[in-house]
């Protein structure tokens, strides 16, 4: 048994044309696989954001996103010292 396998069960489901043409839309909108929309959707469905985040963009993406936030803190800062009047 492959990696995947043992940690991505499946689930064949079915649902009305018009649910799936919603989930296309909105995986679509927000650059994601229409998998990675449902998981999605359903671990917030749980009231589990972390974990909701962690399905949909990997283990390690909280500590990325906050790196990232990090970052941006410090380019406003220092774009913000740029601008300051001089005195």
């Amino acid at each position: 048994m492959s990696y995947s396998e043992a940690r991505d069960a499946q689930l064949p489901l079915r649902m009305s044309k018009s649910l799936k043409g919603m989930l296309v839309d909105a995986a679509r909108k927000n650059n994601r696989s229409v998998n990675a929309e449902v998981v999605l959707r359903l671990a917030k469905s749980f009231g589990d954001e972390v974990a909701a985040v962690e399905t949909a963009y990997g283990p390690s993406a909280l500590h990325e996103m906050a790196a990232d936030i990090q970052a941006l803190r410090e380019m406003a800062e220092a774009f913000m010292k740029a601008r300051a009047p001089r005195i």
